[in-house]
């Protein structure tokens, strides 16, 4: 989203350190995802995007589906939240 680009340009990028990890559970695009993504691991922090699927009535199901991209490493980091969001179930790696 502009919203997300907007901190992500004026906040996070100028602010981050070595370690961080951002994120992005928005609908940011794929270009400002890779941009943005690639100036914050010049400084070794990183951006990591699992948007959810199945609006209000898939979470009040516990039935959304979230479709992560980022780095492998940091995928296995962020597993036990991702999965405490979306369950086990709906809970996509794509790279």
């Amino acid at each position: 989203s502009d919203a997300c680009v907007t901190v992500a340009d004026t906040e996070l990028i100028p602010n981050a350190v070595p370690g961080q990890i951002f994120i992005d559970f928005g609908t940011t695009t794929p270009p400002e995802t890779r941009r943005i993504a690639s100036a914050l691991a010049t400084v070794g922090a990183h951006w990591f995007e699992p948007p959810d699927c199945g609006g209000s009535n898939g979470a009040e199901r516990g039935q959304l589906r979230t479709f992560a991209g980022g780095d492998p490493e940091i995928f296995g980091q962020l597993r036990p939240l991702l999965e405490t969001i979306g369950g086990t179930d709906g809970l996509y790696y794509c790279g």
